[in-house]
């Protein structure tokens, strides 16, 4: 169930990002030049053009035609990695440097959300040697792992935007948290558990409140999700986007209804309660963002 932990690399957060527990041969060894999309320039002339009829490029010709590549993510990886290994016990820098191939192969199109996520964990206060992000660098890693699936723009859309018309900011005293929702959401005093909810614009948007698993594993969360949308909701359901910080999870899920709706949601795991914020039916985008990413 690769998909439960972000579809392909992003449980490498857990890894690099806080100096994993396994030793450096037990990690995945960094990817090739050309799997990390940086190709080495072609030496292939242009079809139809002999080698003694083409004009002889000039010095400034030939380095311009030799882009250099973009090291930044490499850079960032790097420099993240030393931290790790001066503070880490000993090989788990070169754990972390193992890793770094990935971060690149997974940037193409994401340079700078993956950069701004490696250097915030490297500079992080944070204790560096317990497997997690740091919890200053939750939103770097979030805005990593939504541009990586083609969401950034919908992400900096809405938050350009600031909230929709006929939004407001709702403040609950009993979970200290603060989220946007449509006007009228009001506190649903026959649900079983502390519940927002509202309805607009022929969508059901709630906040509720789950109880917490014991264990945090993929599964886990899986039998919450169903359980919380519901059986008739359980098609095509899948988690994505997970992140672990030392004192919160995040991840988001989908899911669509036998009836067609769609489901979207996002789990905030704390160490006493589980709250999803989930919108059921077809809304715009931006205001899915917006609903989804107050939440934090």
């Amino acid at each position: 169930m690769r998909e439960l932990r972000m579809a392909g690399w992003i449980a490498l957060v857990a890894l690099v990002t806080g100096c994993g527990t396994s030793s450096p041969e037990a990690r995945e060894p960094g990817l090739s030049a050309e799997a990390s999309g940086v190709a080495p320039p072609s030496s292939a002339s242009s079809p139809g053009a002999s080698a003694s009829s083409a004009p002889a490029p000039t010095t400034s010709a030939a380095a311009s035609a030799e882009a250099k590549p973009d090291t930044r993510v490499h850079d960032a990886c790097v420099k993240l990695c030393e931290r790790v290994a001066s503070a880490c016990p000993k090989g788990r820098g070169e754990a972390c440097l193992a890793q770094c191939g990935a971060y690149e192969s997974q940037a193409k199109g994401c340079v700078a959300e993956t950069e701004a996520a490696l250097s915030c964990q490297a500079k992080s206060s944070d204790s560096f040697c317990d497997n997690v992000a740091s919890s200053q660098c939750t939103q770097a890693f979030i805005r990593m792992q939504r541009c990586q699936r083609g969401e950034a723009t919908e992400t900096a859309t809405a938050s350009k935007a600031g909230l929709p018309a006929d939004w407001q900011k709702v403040t609950d005293d009993a979970w200290k948290l603060s989220f946007a929702m449509p006007k009228g959401a009001a506190l649903d005093d026959k649900a079983k558990t502390r519940t927002w909810r509202v309805a607009a614009g022929g969508a059901s948007y709630e906040v509720v409140e789950l109880a917490r698993p014991k264990s945090l594993e993929g599964s886990a969360l899986v039998k919450l999700v169903i359980a919380h949308v519901g059986i008739g909701c359980q098609k095509e359901m899948k988690l994505t986007g997970r992140v672990d910080t030392d004192t919160m999870t995040f991840t988001r899920f989908e899911a669509r209804c036998t009836n067609g709706d769609a489901v979207r949601g996002k789990l905030r795991v704390d160490a006493t309660r589980v709250v999803s914020a989930m919108v059921r039916g077809a809304v715009p985008d931006e205001h899915r963002e917006a609903f989804l990413e107050s939440i934090q």
